[in-house]
């Protein structure tokens, strides 16, 4: 072969591996998508029950898509006034694979939480405004302090991809965002 044609042979077995890989990658996510049989909320509510607390007694929580062991898995984890609740949930059956709870030591007054000048349907829209596509229900924030600082700590899960940012409950600033695939 001459010069040219070796790079023509070149492309053409590149453009080849590059939609073998596309086409895997697809089918990687439609199985995802088809072993997912609960949701986030569907997740936090199995927690929330074993865990004998009801929905309005949980300050915060925060429910994360994540994979191990060959698993997809929901971490969820919630606070009422003075404990804290951590629980691995598989999101193919719903089965609670491991529980976490303790009394929280670093117990914060939600009360003045409360206080902040954006509000937490502000804090989403902001973040929403980064991420295209992405609704309500993919947003998880937490309101916290940070070095004196009152904080959204949030993240998005969306389109093969994690979010995490922190914004600033009294400007609305975006103080950091991360953004991570859920395959890495």
């Amino acid at each position: 072969m001459n010069h040219k044609e070796m790079k023509l042979f070149a492309g053409v077995l590149a453009a080849v591996f590059v939609a073998a890989a596309g086409t895997g990658a697809k089918e990687i996510l439609a199985a995802k998508d088809e072993k997912i049989k609960i949701s986030r909320k569907e997740a936090l509510e199995i927690a929330a029950e074993d865990a004998k607390v009801k929905e309005d007694e949980i300050k915060r929580s925060r429910v994360e898509f994540d994979h191990e062991d060959g698993r997809i898995i929901y971490n969820v984890e919630f606070y009422t006034d003075k404990k804290e609740y951590d629980y691995e949930i598989n999101a193919e059956t719903g089965k609670i694979l491991e529980v976490d709870s303790e009394i929280d030591r670093e117990f914060k007054d939600f009360s003045q939480m409360e206080d902040a000048k954006i509000s937490e349907e502000e804090a989403k829209q902001i973040a929403l405004e980064e991420v295209p596509g992405a609704s309500e229900d993919d947003v998880y924030l937490e309101l916290d302090y940070d070095d004196g600082t009152m904080l959204y700590e949030g993240e998005i899960f969306y389109d093969s991809y994690e979010y995490e940012f922190e914004i600033n409950a009294e400007t609305g600033e975006i103080e950091s965002w991360e953004r991570e695939s859920i395959w890495d």
